[in-house]
């Protein structure tokens, strides 16, 4: 979810630079709120107060995360700890509800529609209290999350490749791109060289936004991308390499991976920082960062591709999300991936929009889709009294 106006306008205090932004993705069991009678069992983030953002409400990639830390953290109540590692989120859909706010933490509520050898799905509830009454909750997500057991022989084997759209051709590799952080510093750098004060602003812009996610998660930006183009989606009004391309085969790419480590030692090394939390596991925690960076950008992806400005648009809001994993193994946030964003449709003050996940090897771990309210931003009004 982007930025529907939460009951709250109260701004929440940015997530410290010493605390690490997976804090805010940390959850414990709440033990007194389980049934396992009844397959039901209940956690809630731990860390509350904070936001990525300065608005008041979360980045909705917290919200998926938590919600597929908590489902897949179910399997091994039910399970024991050998089986449960067994299984693989295969696919994570739902509908957001409602702005999660940073002031409250998020109660995640697990419960079984299916338990079989083979699957499990669970319907996975999030919810805070009302701000307005917080004697009262308020639900912000709900989804259902298919998990499969791993091991199954595969028939076929293959991927549609990621093409830039202006040379038809694969995007440059990583190895061939500077980081985004570098690369805006020695823009920024030339800019106030050459006093160019739009351009100087325009990089400004781009850094501070960009640099949300410093020490997180790293990022290099092709060329013709419209995510480099347009300034990480700042300036989409701007014309760029892509213009003469029809609106629903351009494409906002980049490369990222996430910087701290993730691997089966980084993962203990994490999960032993906070015994009382439940651990990030190496069989989970992969899928649920790739759910994380899903949610990013995706419901301004039509605003930018048909080059609208920011500000004809209102508040950007995610409606509701598929994502599908494609790969059940060989996982790996450390490494770069590339991501494409593709707007399909927009009427009706809606939008649908697509992201696809590529490894090195050109193979699609993972894609999502997700339709989001999409209408003109509201004039101001001029009555006098």
């Amino acid at each position: 979810m982007s930025s529907l106006k939460p009951p709250s306008s109260v701004a929440m205090p940015s997530l410290p630079k010493n605390i690490p932004i997976y804090e805010l993705l940390r959850i414990k069991k709440i033990d007194e709120l389980c049934d396992p009678s009844k397959q039901t069992w209940v956690y809630e983030t731990t860390l509350a107060g904070y936001s990525i953002f300065s608005r008041p409400a979360i980045f909705g990639g917290i919200s998926l995360c938590v919600g597929l830390q908590a489902g897949s953290a179910s399997l091994f109540e039910e399970l024991d700890e050998k089986d449960a590692a067994e299984f693989r989120p295969y696919s994570y859909q739902g509908s957001f509800l409602g702005p999660a706010i940073a002031k409250f933490a998020i109660r995640i509520t697990v419960t079984t529609l299916r338990s079989t050898r083979s699957f499990v799905t669970r319907v996975i509830t999030l919810s805070q209290p009302n701000p307005a009454d917080p004697s009262q909750r308020r639900n912000t997500l709900v989804t259902i999350c298919d998990f499969a057991r791993r091991g199954r022989e595969g028939l076929l084997d293959f991927s549609a490749p990621a093409l830039n759209p202006v040379t038809g051709q694969p995007w440059e590799r990583p190895s061939e791109l500077r980081t985004l952080a570098d690369t805006v510093d020695e823009r920024r750098k030339r800019a106030m060289a050459n006093k160019d004060e739009d351009e100087f602003k325009r990089l400004d812009f781009e850094h501070r936004v960009a640099s949300l996610w410093a020490g997180f998660i790293d990022f290099k930006t092709p060329k013709d991308s419209l995510m480099s183009q347009t300034y990480w989606a700042t300036q989409t009004h701007l014309p760029s390499s892509q213009s003469h391309v029809p609106v629903t085969d351009r494409v906002m790419s980049d490369w990222f991976r996430f910087m701290p480590d993730f691997s089966d030692e980084g993962v203990a090394k994490i999960s032993a920082e906070r015994p009382d939390c439940v651990p990030f596991r190496p069989s989970t925690v992969h899928t649920t960062l790739f759910a994380f960076i899903l949610d990013q950008l995706v419901p301004i992806t039509p605003v930018v591709v048909t080059q609208t400005p920011r500000s004809a648009a209102a508040p950007d809001v995610s409606l509701d999300f598929s994502i599908r994993f494609h790969r059940e193994d060989g996982l790996d946030v450390n490494q770069w991936t590339l991501r494409h964003f593709k707007a399909l449709t927009a009427a009706a003050g809606r939008s649908f929009s697509q992201i696809t996940l590529w490894n090195e090897e050109g193979q699609i771990l993972a894609t999502m889709s997700q339709q989001g309210h999409l209408v003109p931003r509201k004039k101001p009004s001029t009555a006098k009294l």
